[in-house]
């Protein structure tokens, strides 16, 4: 069983940043599945401008999202996604 590891901006280290939605979903999965806590930090990339509407953008090129693993996760949380 792992030890309870509080992720802090001073402990934490950027695993992934993707714009696919079902990439982010994979990661987490995984991420969940093997006992490894993560944080989720989502960005609207189309509320920068000041637009409301999205007539026109590609719904995949909207959001980003940033994956965060405790650092002592980050190695094992990096060869965890990227097997296949």
């Amino acid at each position: 069983m792992k030890k309870f590891k509080l992720i802090t901006i001073f402990n934490r280290r950027e695993l992934c940043i993707t714009m696919n939605n079902d990439e982010r979903f994979r990661i987490c999965t995984i991420l969940a599945q093997n006992g490894i806590k993560y944080d989720l930090v989502t960005t609207n990339l189309c509320s920068r401008s000041g637009r409301s509407g999205t007539f026109g953008i590609d719904i995949n090129s909207m959001y980003s999202y940033r994956i965060y693993v405790h650092k002592d996760d980050e190695e094992e949380a990096a060869y965890l996604i990227n097997k296949r």
